[in-house]
């Protein structure tokens, strides 16, 4: 199997960006973004792309054994943090005490 993808591997230069697929060209875009307004539609955008992706490789058991798959993962992690992180959404995973 293989190892994860690291940020820097969803990372991609422009000239690897034209022959990269929709939902990395999406978490480019999300990872760039520095206006919050912005960075919340470009997450949306990285979202769909990928749900989407997602779907075709349901559709087709041949994808799902691949690094992209890898790949994506790794992306949703990254996802996850640009809205923990940059746009203070709450974290799904932190537990917090009912009693505060």
């Amino acid at each position: 199997m293989c190892e994860p993808a690291s940020k820097s591997e969803i990372t991609t230069g422009a000239g690897a960006q034209r022959n990269s697929p929709h939902w990395k060209r999406q978490m480019e875009r999300a990872m760039r973004e520095l206006d919050p307004e912005n960075l919340t539609r470009q997450v949306h955008a990285a979202e769909e792309a990928i749900f989407l992706r997602w779907q075709e490789m349901e559709k087709n058991p041949s994808l799902r054994e691949t690094r992209e798959l890898e790949e994506i993962k790794a992306a949703t992690n990254e996802l996850l943090t640009i809205k923990t992180q940059k746009l203070n959404w709450p974290d799904p995973f932190r537990t917090t005490d009912p009693n505060s």
